[in-house]
């Protein structure tokens, strides 16, 4: 409602003002009332068909025996009509992060955008990850008609897109149409980077044997720099500080691993590499973080066998020694079993054809699941066919 008040120096009729809005005639009809004395108001109701603009009036007015008074076109006070709906453009959504698209703990989440005409407020809803943001929202006029909403992610929000819902309503009161898209895009991601820990083969392992391959396989892409990092805490043995990775795919880094000597274990954690929101790997693997190492060779076997004796084709039998995962190698008359010993889980030997009379020396060594062989023991068998 537009109200229009004047004081007449005397009593004088009912007015008549005429009212236009934007220099165009008002469409409501005008209510007058004298309400007190001399004191009178104009008043309407603005309409959706009346014209944006300046409101200006024109006041006639004549006195109880007649005389007009001078149309009163100006006063205090000023109003002007407006019925446009406001519109935002140059909407934009970016993160401080240095990958503007996606947002950490603690990164800034900035919207941007300019109103048609000066608005007051306006009130962004942000959701991340389809649920609401835990961060007040800072609003900034910047300059003219340019505003942003900003929030710091929180490690309380939800990883996923951030979207947002913009109201807003211009100095008459006139609302928007909410805003919900622009340009750019931002995804939440507090989630860091975690590895599963392989090995190119099964521990027990022993120094001077085959190198380890230790393998890394990341939940999600990790980028090439920083260069994942891999540390090993022996117990027993040498340490491995943090040493580069090398990289396979995005997922997976790879690391090889002289074994050392001692005995004990070793415990693989990860580090220094990062996603491309810039969540730095957990330093502890889902599985795979502890291997063994056994450099200890098993005790000698114990062998055995009846001699002097007439058989041509004795038997030799033998018993672990411990240690040895029963896993024996053998060769008769000949000390070194490095190379051309039989390797058997059996532990007995008989030749399957006769062997010459004489002494024959029987060497047996058992091996450890490390791959660490025992010392030889022996047996030796006098053949005597005159017995």
């Amino acid at each position: 409602v537009v109200t229009l008040t004047f004081t007449a120096s005397e009593t004088i009729a009912t007015p008549v003002v005429t009212f236009q809005s934007g220099s165009a005639a008002i469409t409501a009809s005008v209510t007058y009332v004298n309400t007190s004395g001399n004191i009178w108001t104009a008043a309407y109701t603005a309409n959706a068909s009346d014209t944006d603009g300046s409101v200006t009036y024109s006041i006639a007015f004549s006195d109880s025996a007649g005389n007009a008074g001078t149309a009163v076109t100006s006063g205090t006070g000023s109003v002007t009509f407006d019925k446009t709906v406001p519109t935002l453009s140059s909407v934009g959504i970016a993160s401080n992060n240095s990958t503007t698209t996606l947002a950490k703990v603690s990164n800034v989440v900035t919207l941007t955008f300019t109103a048609s005409e000066t608005i007051a407020t306006p009130v962004v809803t942000f959701q991340s990850g389809s649920a609401a943001i835990t961060a007040s929202v800072t609003y900034v006029n910047t300059s003219g008609n340019i505003w942003t909403a900003a929030y710091t992610a929180n490690a309380s929000d939800t990883d996923g897109s951030v979207t947002y819902s913009i109201a807003f309503s211009d100095s008459a009161g006139n609302a928007g149409t909410a805003v919900t898209s622009g340009t750019g895009s931002v995804t939440f991601d507090k989630t860091s980077p975690t590895a599963a820990i392989t090995y190119s083969y099964a521990a027990p392992y022993k120094n001077g044997g085959t190198n380890v391959t230790i393998t890394a396989t990341f939940i999600g892409a990790v980028l090439d720099s920083p260069t994942p990092t891999i540390a090993i805490a022996g117990s027993g043995i040498a340490n491995v500080s943090s040493a580069n990775m090398s990289k396979t795919l995005t997922t997976v880094y790879t690391y090889t691993y002289a074994v050392p000597t001692g005995d004990g274990t070793g415990t693989v954690t990860v580090g220094t590499g990062t996603d491309a929101a810039g969540n730095v790997v957990t330093s502890t693997p889902t599985s795979g973080s502890t291997f063994t190492v056994d450099n200890t060779v098993p005790t000698a076997p114990s062998v055995s066998g009846t001699t002097p004796t007439n058989d041509l084709t004795p038997t030799w039998s033998w018993i672990t020694g411990g240690g040895g995962n029963g896993t024996y190698r053998y060769k008769l008359d000949n000390s070194d079993l490095t190379s051309g010993a039989t390797e058997t889980a059996s532990t007995s030997y008989t030749p399957s054809s006769g062997i010459s009379e004489g002494f024959h020396t029987l060497y047996v060594q058992e091996r450890d699941a490390a791959g660490n062989w025992s010392s030889s023991g022996s047996r030796t068998i006098e053949i005597d066919s005159k017995l």
